[in-house]
């Protein structure tokens, strides 16, 4: 009976939540079916994956807070997260790789707002196993203003590389971000289902800083 009631009670404050106003910070709820909601400061709410999701930071751009969820996009045998980058009224800013492992190629990215409050770095590391192992490692920039994320390299980017390869991958998705979002658009997670590693990286993959 007891587990009844809590079970009755955390239903009505979930259902209460959802229906209630915007709440002061992002929150991840769950929704119909058990798929996560995430709750937004301005009013947006978008249905996440249910894998792994969980809202990593509120980075406090110039230009307006940008919210960081993660989320599992596994592929076959391939284990992957996704970072959306979305700004509080549930504008879906960018949706990018955060991390892949098959095997015993890998790809792992950390993120981090610049001081300057206008740039997004992420720093990026890409391993692929062979005779010999290859290596690929570089930081991405990404700036904040009124109008959305931008790609803002620091310096050209060396073609045939993962690097590349994700900067033109980033290009293609850019064409579904930049309006507000009930789920992630279906598009984007259909080219976020193939490898890093696709035709024009792997053979390409080498060391640069």
């Amino acid at each position: 009976m007891l587990g009844m009631i809590a079970r009755r009670s955390l239903f009505a404050l979930v259902s209460g939540l959802l229906l209630a106003d915007a709440p002061p910070r992002p929150i991840l709820l769950p929704g119909e079916g058990g798929a996560p909601v995430l709750l937004l400061p301005k009013g947006g709410r978008v249905a996440c994956p249910p894998m792994r999701a969980r809202v990593l930071a509120e980075l406090p751009f110039r230009a307006g807070p940008v919210v960081a969820l993660r989320f599992g996009w596994d592929a076959g045998p391939a284990t992957q997260d996704l970072l959306a980058l979305m700004a509080e009224d549930g504008t879906l800013l960018a949706l990018e790789r955060l991390t892949w492992q098959q095997g015993g190629a890998n790809f792992i990215t950390r993120f981090a707002m610049l001081p300057d409050r206008e740039h997004l770095a992420l720093e990026r590391a890409a391993n692929l196993p062979g005779s010999p192992p290859r290596h690929e490692g570089w930081t991405d920039y990404l700036r904040r203003d009124p109008a959305g994320l931008h790609d803002a390299p620091a310096r050209p980017v060396l073609a045939g590389t993962l690097q590349a390869a994700l900067s033109a991958e980033r290009a293609r998705l850019a064409y579904w971000a930049g309006g507000q979002v009930a789920a992630m658009p279906p598009p984007m997670l259909s080219a976020l289902s193939a490898s890093p590693f696709g035709e024009g990286a792997t053979g390409h993959l080498g060391q640069i800083g």
